[in-house]
């Protein structure tokens, strides 16, 4: 339920005059809009492509079907997840914003023709995208002052006895333990042994080797056992 901004607009597609909305909904910093801006300046850069350079666009619209459409199809993700998998779509984006550069140029393209100032116009007009999209969603993106997984992760191995080997499953559970360990020099001496790697020869053999502080873990396989299919 997408909203631009524009109240007709978003009143046919919502089905309800949104100026009647509480309001702890309307201002709710999650409410971003953007009045088409950044999605026309893109469709104005891919039709301006497609009409200077037809093969290079070509190229980039094989990139962008490929790297959003192609991987809803092949990803075949289940409508309910635990969290949000809208990331595995994030190279169709970056090849949208190649649109939206390409659309600065269309818009300079048609500033000279008509002998106004194209360059001013066109870096005026381009920069609506970037400072209305980054001032819609500041707010709601702000990571700062936020430490629950830094602290998490400090707790964890703060309650570990000397040297000893704390289980993880997962990113989630793993990344923040290595950022306190590695960045913040928090309880070097305890290992961390993702389950998530434990069936990979590269990471057992990493775990047979000192990190920081901590010691090798105690192995009994050597690693030709453990070697591409010799696990298996």
């Amino acid at each position: 339920n997408w909203v631009s901004g524009i109240s007709f607009i978003d009143s046919m597609w919502l089905g309800a005059p949104q100026g009647d909305l509480p309001g702890h909904i309307k201002n709710t910093p999650t409410r971003n809009t953007y009045f088409f801006i950044p999605f026309l300046l893109g469709l104005l850069g891919m039709v301006f492509h497609f009409t200077e350079k037809r093969k290079h666009a070509f190229a980039v619209l094989l990139l962008f079907l490929f790297s959003g459409v192609a991987i809803i199809v092949q990803g075949n993700s289940p409508p309910i997840e635990p969290r949000e998998r809208d990331y595995i779509f994030a190279a169709s984006f970056w090849t949208f914003c190649i649109w939206l550069g390409i659309g600065v140029v269309a818009l300079y393209d048609m500033f000279k023709r008509k002998g106004l100032g194209a360059a001013a116009g066109a870096v005026a007009i381009g920069l609506l995208a970037p400072l209305l999209m980054g001032t819609q969603n500041w707010d709601d993106h702000d990571r700062s002052d936020r430490y629950a997984a830094r602290d998490f992760a400090a707790n964890y191995l703060n309650s570990c006895a000397p040297n000893a080997i704390i289980f993880t499953q997962g990113d989630n559970d793993t990344y923040p333990l290595w950022y306190a360990q590695e960045v913040e020099g928090i309880r070097t001496d305890v290992r961390v042994v993702n389950l998530s790697l434990l069936g990979v020869d590269w990471y057992i053999n990493q775990l047979k080797r000192t990190v920081n502080d901590a010691a090798p873990v105690p192995m009994t396989l050597s690693s030709e056992n453990i070697r591409g299919t010799n696990r298996d």
